[in-house]
């Protein structure tokens, strides 16, 4: 059974993930739970890494770490949840203030679209499509 700080930071795991594909026009959700985020695209992305890593600070099943994309200019957050892999965000906003530890891409490609349908899936949550 999966712990109530587990599900919500996942809850908005996967709502930054369907503000992530909207803003690039892919729609990874239909629920009304997924509406504010299908709509206002990129503009809440960051509020929901921010609600995110809030909650992953009252789990131990999800590691938040920090690293730039010096290419892109941009910083990437990543949440590496366990049992399930990894979930990175590139964002222009700056977090190096937060003092996360340095993190790494895990290098699967396409692997926070898998790891979103997964845990949707398993935790029977419907912000994120599961298919």
């Amino acid at each position: 059974m999966a712990s109530k700080h587990f599900k919500e930071c996942i809850k908005y795991i996967l709502l930054a993930q369907v503000a992530s594909d909207a803003g690039k026009g892919y729609v990874s959700a239909k629920s009304n739970n997924a509406r504010k985020a299908l709509a206002k695209k990129y503009a809440v992305k960051d509020k929901y890494i921010t609600q995110a890593i809030a909650a992953a600070r009252r789990t131990t099943l999800v590691r938040v770490s920090y690293g730039v994309d010096f290419g892109l200019g941009m910083d990437i957050i990543y949440f590496d949840i366990r049992g399930f892999g990894q979930v990175s965000f590139h964002s222009y906003k700056e977090w190096w203030y937060l003092n996360l530890p340095e993190g790494r891409w895990n290098g699967i490609a396409g692997g926070s679209v898998d790891t979103c349908k997964k845990l949707a899936r398993k935790l029977n949550l419907p912000y994120y499509k599961t298919k």
